[in-house]
């Protein structure tokens, strides 16, 4: 991709060896990047879905790497991330673990050896963050806080809104 350009995977794969340089934005929401993806310094990554294949670089300094994640954690432990909090990951040499917003997991090695073959590459001065992700509701039931996940709140706000006839109760959206 050259400065400037914008590519937004929703779906489907780009093959192996795709590069970014200048201002140049990749958006994945989903569907697969190939394996060896470059950004060059300046470009930038979101990544909230979708998978991205083997030996990611993230090569320049001013390149950029933003996670969209429900959990994310650095060595096989958690980090706390709530929603809507942007944490900056500055630890290198060290595995990153991640559930996306989509619920697709991925996984780095925030490795600084350009030459070790066959894994990721983070420059020391690339910048990786991670961004939580809000609650994704379970269905049209999910009617209460905490949202995805249905419990005795849902019930009552459900009756509720039934007992209101409200069209929010109309689950099927057929009137009756």
């Amino acid at each position: 991709l050259e400065d400037g350009a914008i590519l937004v995977l929703e779906g489907g794969s780009v093959g192996s060896g795709l590069g970014a340089r200048g201002e140049a934005r990749i958006i994945q929401t989903g569907g697969h990047l190939g394996s060896d993806a470059v950004l060059l310094a300046d470009s930038s990554m979101i990544l909230s879905g979708g998978t991205v294949g083997d030996r990611f670089l993230l090569l320049g300094a001013g390149a950029s790497l933003e996670l969209v994640v429900r959990s994310l954690t650095l060595d096989g432990e958690p980090v706390p991330i709530a929603p809507g909090e942007r944490i900056t990951i500055a630890a290198r040499d060290v595995a990153l673990g991640a559930v996306l917003a989509d619920g697709s997991p991925a996984d780095f090695f925030l490795n600084t050896d350009l030459f070790v073959q066959d894994t990721d590459y983070f420059n020391a001065s690339a910048i990786v963050t991670a961004l939580g992700a809000a609650p994704v509701p379970c269905g049209p039931a999910d009617f209460a806080e905490p949202f995805a996940t249905l419990d005795l709140a849902d019930i009552v706000a459900f009756l509720n809104a039934f007992a209101d006839q409200s069209s929010a109760a109309d689950l099927d959206g057929n009137g009756s």
